[in-house]
């Protein structure tokens, strides 16, 4: 049992900080910079007149910032502050350096991940400098069994891989490649498991080749992932060795540096 089912469960949870979290989760799980105060009580399911009272508070103490002008909140100076705090007390700020390096070994844009529920989130990304590559965004959500890292998630991860499986729910095809059975993916996820790599084939973008690592804690368990992500055309069967080999040193490196326990 979590801390926090522990809490739940003892009635420890203080109702009015639980609700300002969910407000603050709406900033980290949106794509857009700021929100309305509808917007913000629809996606928490809270009373107007509620969030409007902890959206004051949380402005009060610079959490959160206000625009007269356009109505709107946004992170504030102290989530930005708490922000860097974190990134530096938990290593995060070795991954641009290291992943720059993995960008420059293998030519690809290369990615760093952790697991939100059934959905991977690319926390950083360093982009090729490749006229022709993947042009992915930091802090965007893919659904863990079309993502090379969320793959490298589920199948070191901490549940038996039929459970893992299981526990995503229906699985969308993006591609005719996407593996959309438990069946197909569990036998995929043991493969990438045994070999220590995991390969994403067009299974989210038709062209588009990835290959990915686990970052292991300490009981060898995946807390983070990386991957490198490019077009087929140069992701070819020939560079497999030399690319899976630079993405499991990146990996190996980062490991090094980071504090895996704080990232889940």
């Amino acid at each position: 049992m979590t801390l926090s089912e522990a809490q739940n469960r003892t009635g420890e949870v203080v109702q009015s900080v639980s609700r300002a979290v969910r407000l603050l989760r709406c900033f980290a799980e949106s794509e857009v910079e700021s929100m309305t105060l509808t917007e913000l009580a629809h996606r928490t399911g809270l009373h107007l007149t509620t969030a409007h009272r902890l959206l004051r508070t949380l402005c009060a103490e610079s959490v959160l910032a206000y625009s007269q002008a356009s109505e709107r909140y946004s992170l504030g100076p102290m989530t930005l502050r708490l922000g860097r705090s974190a990134a530096e007390f938990s290593g995060l700020d070795h991954v641009a350096p290291l992943l720059r390096r993995l960008v420059d070994d293998t030519g690809e844009t290369a990615g760093f991940s952790t697991r939100e529920g059934a959905m991977v989130r690319t926390m950083v990304t360093v982009e090729s400098e490749q006229p022709l590559r993947f042009d992915g965004r930091s802090q965007t959500r893919t659904p863990m069994h079309i993502s090379a890292a969320g793959k490298a998630l589920l199948a070191f991860g901490p549940q038996p891989l039929a459970e893992a499986v299981a526990a995503l729910g229906r699985l969308p095809a993006s591609t005719d490649r996407t593996l959309t059975t438990f069946r197909a993916l569990e036998a995929d996820l043991a493969v990438s498991r045994a070999r220590g790599y995991t390969v994403c084939d067009e299974e989210q973008f038709v062209g588009v080749r990835a290959y990915g690592a686990p970052l292991l804690d300490e009981h060898g368990i995946a807390r983070a992932a990386i991957a490198v992500i490019g077009p087929t055309a140069r992701l070819t069967d020939a560079r497999v060795p030399d690319v899976v080999a630079s993405v499991q040193a990146a990996a190996a490196a980062l490991t090094r540096v980071l504090h895996l326990e704080r990232l889940g």
